[in-house]
C-alpha cells in the first residue's frame, strides 16, 4: 500500500468525545473547510473554520483551535501532537 489516507477529525488526547455533538461550536483548524463544512452540516454541528495550509496538527497546542480536520497516513504525527483520530 502506497499512500494511503483519510481525512479525518481529531481532537486533544485529554478531551472527552461522544460523538461530533461534542465539536459543536468548537474552532476546528483544516486545510480542507469545504469538506469539514459539508459533513459537519450533515451531522448538524455548527462550527468555526480556522484555515491553515499545513502543519495542521500543532493548531490546538497553539491555542489556534479546539480540533483538526486533516489527512491522516498513519496517525503518528496526530499522536506527537497529543491528538487522537475521533472520526
Amino acid at each position: 500500500d502506497f499512500g494511503g489516507c483519510r481525512l479525518s477529525l481529531a481532537t486533544p488526547v485529554d478531551e472527552a468525545w461522544n460523538g461530533p455533538a461534542a465539536l459543536d461550536g468548537k474552532r476546528i483548524a483544516t486545510s480542507y473547510p469545504h469538506l469539514l463544512k459539508r459533513y459537519l452540516d450533515q451531522k448538524g454541528i455548527s462550527f468555526k473554520s480556522c484555515l491553515l495550509n499545513g502543519s495542521v496538527e500543532v493548531a490546538p497546542r497553539a491555542g489556534l483551535a479546539d480540533a483538526i480536520c486533516d489527512l491522516v497516513s498513519t496517525g503518528a504525527t496526530l499522536e506527537a501532537n497529543g491528538l487522537r483520530e475521533v472520526e
